[in-house]
């Protein structure tokens, strides 16, 4: 008999966030370019002046496909097992707004970087912070 219940349970439930858990402690299992995809959006109330850039060619989308790709064909289980626990990850960060698209407006000609340069207050008092973030 498995001495805690919960175990598995909370493998699953904490193996989404190795992902993010890896940006300051596996610089070598990183990869910033897989948690977002940032389709351009240019308000129609903007100049055209306003330049929009193309996602980058290595993003969520490919992340996607590669790490299903291993899941499905590779023989060793750690690789495999690493590619499904950024396949959890992934599947909820393209759920959200902010890795999907980043706004290009004459106050961020170059982006917004999926909300991170946009601060914002969370209370009349409270320190400002990233809308990213938020």
């Amino acid at each position: 008999m498995n001495a805690w219940p919960d175990r598995d349970e909370m493998l699953f439930m904490l193996a989404p966030r190795w992902a993010d858990d890896i940006r300051s402690r596996d610089k070598a299992q990183h990869r910033a370019l897989w948690h977002y995809v940032n389709f351009p959006f240019k308000p129609d109330t903007q100049p055209s002046s306003v330049q929009t850039n193309s996602p980058q060619a290595v993003n969520i989308l490919t992340a996607l496909a590669e790490n299903e790709r291993i899941v499905k064909t590779e023989p060793d289980p750690i690789q495999k097992a690493i590619a499904l626990t950024w396949l959890f990850h992934l599947v909820g960060d393209i759920h959200q707004p902010l890795h999907s698209v980043q706004i290009f407006t004459t106050d961020f000609p170059n982006g917004d970087r999926g909300g991170n340069l946009i601060c914002v207050r969370p209370s009349e008092t409270g320190k400002p912070l990233e809308l990213h973030r938020l």
